[in-house]
């Protein structure tokens, strides 16, 4: 799999451009575990190269936490799309590593997480905190990106580190860099990126070609959200989520009875997608004949719940002093992605087999299939059908949700018992 990008290259060339070189890739991580926090608040934005794919709709009942199916705690999402059953098969990401790419800091993070797996009775996991740029001197807004990446996809893989790589500034050249240090030191098998640049651009040939050659020879699996800006206008679409080799997540609002039971998806207007000017269409979709009738490369590839409407709980104490209700964006989906892929890596892991990788090939060629037929299609994954980003959904693929969101419980052993994805 993979015959879009040069798996080839030898790990020499990953020697970058002068402005990613790394002045501490000997640092050593702050180990984390946690303590307390409550409050309440709302907003986010972002300064730079990079902005944040995060959106907030505010709740003004203070501190107090209640679930529904418009303020989603950990159990209705793991309802939703199937976790709890994975997790009741002991699949919970054990063994596993995720790493969160975000810019700047949020000084609360080990006590928030804390203070989130206290509430929703989750076991509060490893979380090693690196700064491989030096310290950020201005938080930019970053800081509920950070707990909404740290506690969602710890939501999907309660027992996987967690290990959050934070750039001394949003700009490009330092987010990017981050994957350098993680790649380098090995950091995980899922790499989580819940930014876009500030602008559209083509995804270039350096550092993001060089660096995904070497995730992909190294099996680890790079995802970035699609932004929150509803369809992308007719250009080269917004980076890193429009570089072949990362996995696009796009976003829907999501639709589920008061105990968590899906009911339904549609387009979240807000997702990000499109198709992408300057990139040719990978062989991997157009095998499966995607709607694309310029022949470019599409995105999402990929989607899950991003509505704020439809959104989560965080404890962010650094910016809103605790509890904060309602999150989403592109944001929630990505990291929520990576987790699951900890939870694939599980169950590949114990079957002798490496991580994933490069797994976007494998969910067009073999999950979704020429035109969706695919067995694997209906088993694996929600086609969200309704809704529009300013592109319509509909049918198998499309630029609103990519092939859809996942049916967790039987798609991570789709994953998980393939040697080949």
């Amino acid at each position: 799999m993979g015959a879009d990008l040069d798996f080839h290259m030898k790990k020499s060339s990953i020697i970058i451009a002068t402005f990613l070189v790394l002045a501490v890739l000997a640092i050593s991580p702050i180990v984390l575990t946690a303590y307390a926090a409550t409050g309440a608040a709302q907003s986010s934005s972002s300064a730079g190269e990079a902005s944040p794919t995060i959106a907030h709709v505010d709740v003004s009942n203070g501190p107090a936490v209640t679930c529904s199916p418009t303020e989603l705690c950990p159990s209705l999402m793991q309802t939703a799309y199937g976790v709890n059953l994975l997790q009741a098969k002991g699949v919970n990401g054990t063994g596993q590593k995720i790493v969160i790419v975000d810019a700047c800091e949020q000084t609360d993070i080990a006590s928030d997480l804390k203070t989130f797996d206290s509430q929703f009775g989750l076991p509060n996991p490893t979380l090693n905190v690196y700064f491989p740029q030096g310290s950020c001197t201005t938080n930019y807004g970053w800081g509920p990106e950070i707990s909404l990446d740290v506690e969602w996809s710890h939501v999907m893989a309660p027992a996987a580190t967690i290990n959050l790589v934070i750039a001394a500034a949003p700009t490009t050249a330092d987010l990017t860099g981050a994957w350098n240090y993680s790649l380098s030191n090995h950091l995980g098998s899922e790499i989580s990126n819940s930014w876009t640049s500030s602008k559209e651009r083509t995804c270039p040939g350096i550092p993001e070609k060089s660096l995904l050659a070497t995730a992909a020879a190294d099996h680890v699996t790079v995802l970035a959200a699609t932004g929150d800006s509803g369809a992308w206008p007719s250009g080269p679409g917004f980076n890193p989520a429009n570089c072949i080799g990362v996995l696009g997540v796009g976003g829907t609002s999501l639709d589920i009875s008061s105990a968590g039971k899906y009911i339904s998806e549609s387009a979240w207007s807000g997702g990000g997608g499109g198709y992408a000017s300057k990139i040719p269409e990978p062989s991997y979709q157009s095998t499966v004949q995607i709607k694309d009738p310029n022949k470019l490369l599409g995105k999402p590839d990929v989607s899950a719940d991003a509505n704020p409407d439809t959104g989560v709980w965080i404890v962010d104490t650094q910016d809103y002093g605790g509890w904060s209700c309602c999150w989403g964006g592109t944001s929630l989906p990505t990291p929520m992605w990576a987790g699951f892929f900890a939870d694939v890596n599980q169950i590949r892991a114990s079957n002798g087999y490496a991580p994933l990788g490069l797994v976007t090939p494998f969910l067009y060629l073999t999950i979704y299939g020429v035109n969706g037929t695919s067995v694997y299609y209906k088993a694996d994954i929600h086609d969200v059908k309704t809704g529009s980003n300013g592109f319509p959904a509909g049918k198998g693929w499309d630029a609103a949700t990519g092939i859809g969101s996942y049916k967790t419980n039987t798609l991570a052993f789709t994953l998980g018992d393939n040697s080949t994805a």
